[in-house]
Parts: C-alpha cells; structure tokens; sequence
C-alpha cells in the first residue's frame, strides 16, 4: 500500500464543503475541552488568552477560515478539507496572505503570531495536500512558484523534523477522525515525509514506498522508568482497591497527585500529564495512589496513603463568586481551617462519593460536586463533567 492509498483510507472523506467549514473547524479545535463554545484559532498556543468564541466569525476581532494552502496557490480545489482548511485569527489570516510558509525573507513564518510549535503544524499539513491531492497536480518545491505548488521544500522538512507533534495537534487530528473526516498520517508518523521528499523534492530512489507492516498507530512511549497503569474495568473491583485516578481534559491525559495548586488552600489539586497508549496509561513518575471504600450506603470514601481524605465542597471565595472544590484533609474540620477568606457552605462539605460507570471510564460526584480536570488542575465542579474519570490499578 503506497502512501497516498494510505491517506485515501484514513478517514471516510477528505473533504467536506466550503461553508461546513464554519461548523467543524471551530468545534476540532474547541478548547478547554470538546464542549467548549471556545476554541483555539490556528498558528496560536492552546491557553486561555488566545481563546475565540466559535459564534465570533467574521467579526474584526474574530476568526475566518484559513486557506493553509493558499487559494492562489491551488488551495481552492480542495477547500472543503478540514485537515488544511483551519479557523484562524482574522488579522493572523490577513497578515499571512498567500504566502509560502517559510523563515522571514523566504516566506511567512507561523510562529511570527508567538506559537513555534506551529511551524510543525503548518508544515505537516501541506506535506498531507501534497500526497492527498497530488492527482489535483499540486506540488511543493524551493522556487516559491507555480499556481499548484507550495514551499519552500526544504523548510517545511526542516519544521517537521525538529518540530514534533504536540499533544494539542493530536488531539485535533483525533477530533477530524472522529468527526468522519481523514487523519493525517505525518501527524501520527512525521518520519513518513522523509520516505517521500528530500530536500530537492520528490526521491528518485524510492519511486514507490510502501507503508510499514505495523499498523498506523501512535508509537509506544518510551519510558524505561516510567510507571505503567491499568484501567479499571469493572466497577465490582474498586472496592478497598489502590488506584491511581486519571482524566482527560480535551485529549491530554493527567494523574492526580496530593499536592495542591495553592500553597495555602487544599483545594484545585495538581495533576501529573500522562502518555494514553493501547488502553494503558504510563506516568515518569509514581502517581498518587488512593484506596476506594464502599460504604453501607453504596457511596465510596477515597483515602490516600496517609490517611487523609478526599472531600468535595461549595464554598464562597473572597471574589464572591461560587468555587465547587475538592480537598484532601483528615476531618471536616482540617478542611474549613485552611479556609480563612472563604464561606462554606458545610451542608455540601462530604467525603462520600457515588461513583457512576459512563462510557471510557466514571462519574463521580458527592452530591453537590463532581470531580474532574480543568484549567490545570483537578477540581469540584457543579456540573457533570465533559470527561470521565478513570481508575487505573
């Protein structure tokens, strides 16, 4: 199987039409998570100060649809991809023109909007055109010429080579998958390109290069040292067993450790990011470990290995908004000490948690709070949240 069989088998279309765009750019690319009404417009970090609201379309300060592989330069035969059709910052798009993607002088350098991770980004989508619609008669070359042809060569080579994928490109590139549209394989494989081009265009010494016999799947991690997880499967094994407890916030996966974001407050509690690898998970560093304990009511107490207890709360911060909160303290009372500008409310102040069995993992919630990873950190939340918890053993 050549590569481009390969792209043509990795998703059930490469394209869409021109006005889908509006709808699936903005919602592969949602942020804080796949529920967002926020997303992150390309070329910039995936962070909260970059966010834009998906509603926000065509506005001077909004977004547009970016045409990677300019119009000019034959982009318009393959527009309805959401793989190189991305929704970008209005004056990111503008600023770009038709531009060849390159170093300033030689083109139009991504990581000019402050993200040097996207010059990889940028690149191995054009190295993905070039193989999907090569039949279309686009090409990439060192000229900056041509009506089909995109560059330079060499330096989108050089980006994807020294640029690996972020967690953030993968997560997008699973989104279009999911969403019934192709992957792009350099996203998963960045060592494909080299099969194909040098840095003077197509090899003349490899005329047809088969896919590898393993399957087009991520690699396995390499983590000599690290820490290998197992998920629970079955909600009958988590009673008095020691998990670690794992979530994923928009694709990136974190463990939960004890220590707290705040230096002063127990609540907002760290956690570790972790490689999600063939339904294990792996961690460079032991993640904390918690004992789940049925109680006669059916809910579970979840404890550390010193003894201390994972509570859910609402409280009162000295902004005066609402905080759905977790902790981990020994009693009720060593909770509320450590909440001098705060205001409880102590009927919602629990360490008994209902652990409901969803779909990839579980809810769990004490009653008025439900655990999950957001902004950084493990946190309460009056809402159930977007991405399951996960026990691992």
């Amino acid at each position: 199987m050549d590569l481009c069989t390969l792209i043509e088998a990795t998703g059930s279309s490469g394209g869409s039409d021109y006005s889908n765009i509006k709808t699936v750019g903005p919602k592969f690319a949602a942020y804080p998570n796949e529920n967002s009404t926020t997303f992150v417009p390309f070329y910039k970090e995936p962070k909260a100060a970059n966010l834009i609201e998906k509603s926000d379309f065509n506005t001077q300060t909004g977004w547009n649809r970016e045409h990677t592989w300019p119009k000019s330069r034959g982009g318009s035969l393959f527009e309805g991809d959401p793989v190189v059709l991305r929704p970008a910052a209005v004056a990111d798009n503008s600023n770009r023109g038709n531009s060849n993607y390159g170093l300033a002088g030689a083109g139009w350098d991504p990581a000019c909007c402050g993200y040097e991770d996207a010059r990889g980004a940028s690149a191995r989508i054009i190295l993905y055109a070039a193989v999907a619609y090569h039949a279309k008669g686009v090409s990439l070359n060192n000229e900056q010429s041509g009506s089909k042809t995109m560059g330079t060569l060499k330096t989108l080579l050089k980006w994807n080579r020294e640029y690996a994928p972020t967690e953030w490109e993968k997560t997008v590139n699973n989104r279009t998958d999911k969403g019934g549209y192709r992957r792009n394989p350099f996203v998963d494989h960045p060592e494909f390109a080299e099969w194909i081009w040098d840095d003077n265009g197509i090899r003349n010494d490899l005329p047809d290069i088969d896919a590898p016999d393993t399957p087009v799947d991520p690699v396995a991690p390499s983590l000599p040292d690290g820490t290998e997880y197992i998920p629970v499967t079955d909600a009958s094994n988590l009673d008095g067993a020691s998990v670690a407890i794992i979530t994923s916030n928009s694709g990136v996966y974190y463990g939960m450790t004890s220590e707290a974001k705040s230096s002063t407050l127990p609540f907002y509690l760290n956690g570790d990011p972790i490689t999600n690898y063939d339904g294990r998970y792996f961690s460079e560093k032991e993640l904390e470990r918690f004992t789940l304990d049925k109680q006669t009511n059916g809910k579970y107490v979840i404890s550390n290995e010193g003894g201390d207890t994972l509570y859910g709360y609402k409280c009162t911060g000295s902004d005066g908004k609402a905080h759905y909160s977790i902790g981990i303290g020994s009693s009720p009372e060593a909770i509320k000490a450590t909440q001098p500008t705060s205001t409880f409310d102590e009927s919602t102040l629990s360490d008994e948690w209902t652990i409901t069995a969803v779909d990839g993992g579980y809810k769990v919630g004490n009653g008025t709070v439900y655990l999950e990873y957001y902004k950084g950190s493990f946190c309460g939340y009056q809402n159930a949240p977007s991405d399951p918890i996960i026990f691992a053993l």
